[in-house]
């Protein structure tokens, strides 16, 4: 494999789960075989473990958290996660197959509880495994994610040359290193708190399991999700507890990657930017005109209602330009008079004058010229004399 590329996929199933054929209506998956006997054939139903038998995960199956382990400066801006050695991993025990929209729900789920009052991880007597409870003042309904949605939080990592099938399915039957799968907890963290991440059952025959709660024979007829968000917080609650898998624990730090520094850039346009104001005191000072706002061709994005125009220049000197411009107009065998240069073509020479145009803009200091000049002379002192 030289150049390999990364492919996600939205669940794995290998072995005897792949051959599972029914939607997820019961807590118990089975899958039909043949069976041979003494040269003989027959049809027989197996049934698959699932949820409610687990009571633990091997440790060596985990081969990366993130963050690691007593890490205290994790940013608060991103999805805590945990990785798997195998791709099935997560899917392992769903007793279902995948839906027409390619979902399944896996069997266990990465939760991440903020330290505080009311939440505790401990051994107990009675269960198997630690147990995290979540009891007031803090509220099981905002520490928890919702199982609804957990579909979304499980994907297997594939290394392979492509896309294709044969290539997906050789690195998931290849080397290890190619294929690992990954649960992510979508809680928004707070910055400077301590976390628990903690992998618990998504299922209430997995929570009960882990437990040593007995399990009713009619509770394996419906699968129900370990927890459920209410529609409205409630003002009573007893405590949420949740047999855990594996554990570790983390302090977010303040935020400072890429994206948190770039939403702290403000937009801030200096005064008077895009605008200039020229001094045309000099060449009439009988007409009162001081200085004039010009706008450049890069201008602020304005706000609704757009910006105030620059105030117009004076009538007196816009009168009084005209005058000297339209006075250089001369016979062609006299010395023309020296005036501002024209910078516009189109109209004959010996109707050149200003023309009125909107107050502030460049066309607006602007002289209609009929003649562009040669490339050879600068159009800044070009002259008018008959050659």
């Amino acid at each position: 494999m030289s150049n390999a590329n990364l492919y996600f996929l939205p669940w794995v199933r290998q072995g005897a789960a792949s051959a599972i054929d029914a939607e997820q209506k019961t807590g118990i998956a089975s899958v039909n075989v043949m069976l041979t006997l003494d040269a003989r054939t027959v049809p027989v139903s197996v049934k698959l473990r699932g949820p409610a038998d687990v009571i633990g995960i091997d440790a060596n199956q985990v081969v990366r958290t993130d963050p690691r382990p007593g890490s205290n400066d994790f940013e608060p801006n991103c999805f805590p996660s945990i990785e798997f050695d195998r791709p099935d991993f997560p899917w392992l025990f769903t007793p279902a197959k995948a839906l027409a929209d390619n979902r399944l729900r896996p069997w266990l789920y990465l939760v991440v509880v903020r330290k505080q009052a009311g939440v505790s991880l401990n051994s107990a007597a009675d269960a198997p495994l630690p147990v995290l409870t979540i009891a007031a003042p803090a509220r099981p309904w905002v520490e928890l994610p919702d199982l609804n949605e957990s579909w979304a939080w499980a994907h297997a990592q594939v290394a392979a040359d492509d896309g294709s099938k044969d290539a997906i399915r050789g690195a998931l039957q290849g080397s290890p290193e190619l294929s690992l799968s990954r649960l992510l907890c979508p809680r928004i963290l707070a910055p400077d708190n301590d976390y628990i991440a903690c992998v618990v059952p998504a299922f209430e025959l997995g929570r009960k399991a882990g437990l040593g709660i007995p399990i009713e024979k009619t509770e394996y007829e419906t699968p129900a999700p370990a927890w459920s968000i209410p529609p409205e917080p409630p003002t009573e609650y007893g405590p949420t507890r949740l047999p855990v898998y594996y554990h570790w624990e983390f302090r977010s730090g303040q935020p400072g990657d890429f994206e948190s520094i770039a939403r702290n850039l403000k937009a801030d346009v200096p005064d008077g930017l895009g605008k200039r104001r020229i001094d045309i005191s000099q060449p009439f000072p009988e007409s009162g005109a001081t200085e004039v706002e010009l706008e450049g061709a890069l201008l602020p994005i304005s706000p609704p209602g757009g910006s105030p125009a620059p105030a117009p220049i004076p009538q007196p000197f816009r009168d009084n330009l005209a005058k000297t411009v339209n006075g250089s107009i001369t016979g062609p065998d006299s010395d023309p008079v020296l005036a501002p240069p024209s910078t516009a073509a189109g109209t004959p020479r010996t109707q050149r004058s200003i023309q009125r145009a909107q107050p502030g803009s460049i066309s607006s200091m602007s002289i209609r010229a009929g003649v562009s000049p040669p490339p050879s002379e600068p159009a800044s002192f070009r002259s008018t004399r008959k050659r």
